[in-house]
């Protein structure tokens, strides 16, 4: 493969996480679009069946993803979005096949549609986490597509539903060509990451190797603010190598390892593969590894780790007790925060861990979930409740769907170009947090004008677009500062931990929308509310 077809696959793979974001979360979109023809009452009731589904594939994915191939998950999601429609479609209404509406059934269509979006959407991002080199790109790209995603919704049903006027069941029929180019899209251009033969497919990104969809490191440096993190939560199972001790120890992994037979890989002092050093020997047992890397007591987490090489100078001690296993380790930490040009060190993937260590290595990325869950709890409360009780006049149904539908639009226009810009630059956790910030005041700015309506007009749709914007920047600044800060050996595990964040976020911003809009439609006079006002 030459320059220009390599730089060709590049391409084509950043535009397949574009387009792969942009249909991913299309069918979630459109049912947003349409919540009103869903429920009028209780549109937050839409955004919660478009969520909770979410929540269980989030808060359990880090723990099971990795038993299912990319493959197998972008397939399920396929067919879940085509179920999605088919079921909103056939109990919508005006009527197009039943004789008359259940809300109930739609709604567990629309949990269809979001199970399959968050599955996708947790999949590609982790996906995206296998471009060594490549991974702050994809991450903008797969965002992009996500940002687009809500325009395209928003205007999907504006032209066949408002337009064209189709019913709005026959609107979501024609939304199942989203789930065919979904699968399509992912055939055609990036099943070959899955591939464990094509070394030339994956050197043009430099990809690590898999096998079974596990996660095989390379070389990990602990510095900053991970260090301390991963230092205090997980037991991270590694050995330092020094080349200039009389006791130096060498393992390299072999050639039958690079190819994704093992879970770990160590390298020499300067990154480099270090498998042609030929004063080493084959190492004689696994106790002696645990006892050198002070693993824990069971031999499964060894049965992948192959080492070819050490040195002849290895020692083995049998009598080394639990006590000494801990001092060892300790030391191994000590020696990795201060290494120097003369050490590396080996740490296993994620996949290795406890579900106690992954469980602890989830609450030490808490720095990125935080500005996650608030942005996202901030704006959803906006749309489910705020928006869906401001209209001009507030007593007309139709002003209050024409302003719930132009701002949704002004929002994703915002989404879509904040989430566009993730590779122009790089934003500071501080202002994250001030994203985050801002939103809240927002919130709190449109529940006062929809109770008040001291400023009531059609420049609200102003501040809906900074929603956008806001809630956006953070989203994809989050996620590839994760693709940045984090060691490479467990930035797909973190990767799809984060996305528990933003949808928990969501989770609490849909059920207070139900109070929120409850409340304003008391406070203005409107009937129709599906809870009662708590205030």
């Amino acid at each position: 493969m030459n320059e220009f077809q390599r730089s060709e696959l590049r391409t084509n793979t950043y535009a397949a996480f574009y387009a792969m974001g942009l249909l991913n979360n299309a069918s979630s979109v459109i049912m947003l679009a349409g919540a009103k023809d869903i429920s009028e009452g209780g549109t937050a009731l839409v955004y919660m069946a478009n969520i909770f589904p979410c929540l269980l594939v989030t808060t359990t994915s880090p723990y099971w993803f990795h038993k299912f191939s990319y493959r197998s998950r972008i397939n399920a999601s396929s067919i879940l979005f085509s179920m999605s429609f088919i079921t909103v479609a056939y109990f919508s209404r005006p009527n197009m096949f039943y004789d008359h509406e259940s809300t109930n059934w739609q709604l567990l269509g629309v949990a269809f549609g979001c199970f399959g979006s968050c599955m996708g959407e947790t999949s590609l991002l982790a996906l995206a986490g296998r471009f060594e080199g490549a991974v702050q790109p994809c991450i903008a790209s797969f965002s992009g597509g996500t940002g687009a995603a809500g325009v395209f919704g928003y205007f999907f049903v504006l032209l066949l539903h408002d337009w064209c006027g189709l019913k709005f069941g026959w609107t979501l029929m024609i939304g199942n060509v989203v789930a065919v180019f979904y699968a399509i899209v992912f055939h055609r251009y990036l099943t070959f990451l899955e591939s464990q033969d094509n070394d030339e497919l994956l050197h043009v990104f430099s990809i690590r190797n898999r096998h079974d969809d596990k996660v095989f490191p390379d070389t990990m440096s602990l510095d900053g603010d991970m260090e301390s993190g991963l230092r205090r939560f997980v037991t991270l199972e590694c050995a330092v190598v020094s080349s200039n001790d009389d006791s130096d120890h060498n393992y390299v992994q072999n050639d039958h390892a690079f190819h994704g037979r093992q879970s770990g890989i160590v390298v020499d002092e300067n990154g480099d593969d270090d498998d042609d050093d030929d004063n080493s020997a084959a190492v004689s047992t696994n106790d002696a590894m645990r006892r050198l890397l002070g693993l824990r007591g069971d031999n499964a987490a060894l049965n992948d780790v192959r080492y070819s090489k050490v040195s002849d100078n290895m020692e083995e001690e049998d009598d080394v007790d639990d006590d000494d296993n801990d001092i060892n380790q300790m030391k191994v930490m000590d020696a990795a925060n201060d290494r120097d040009d003369n050490h590396s060190i080996v740490v296993n993937a994620a996949a290795d861990m406890t579900l106690w260590q992954q469980f602890l290595l989830v609450l030490s990325l808490w720095r990125f979930m935080a500005p996650l869950f608030t942005v996202f709890a901030a704006e959803y409360a906006m749309q489910s409740g705020t928006w869906a009780a401001i209209g001009f006049p507030v007593d007309s149904e139709s002003a209050r769907d024409n302003f719930y539908e132009y701002a949704g639009w002004l929002y994703q226009f915002g989404v879509l170009i904040s989430r566009s810009t993730g590779t122009l630059y790089e934003a500071p956790f501080y202002l994250l947090w001030a994203y985050s910030i801002l939103q809240v005041l927002l919130l709190i700015l449109f529940y006062i004008i929809a109770a008040t309506q001291f400023w009531y007009n059609w420049s609200l749709l102003a501040p809906c677009f900074a929603v956008g914007l806001l809630g956006g920047s953070v989203y994809v600044q989050s996620y590839t500062r994760i693709s940045r800060d984090v060691p490479k050996e467990l930035r797909e595990f973190s990767l799809t931990a984060c996305t528990m964040a933003d949808t928990l976020g969501v989770v609490m911003a849909n059920v207070c929308g139900l109070y929120i809009q409850s409340c304003l439609f008391r406070a203005n006079g409107i009937p129709g509310a599906v809870v009662e006002c708590p205030v």
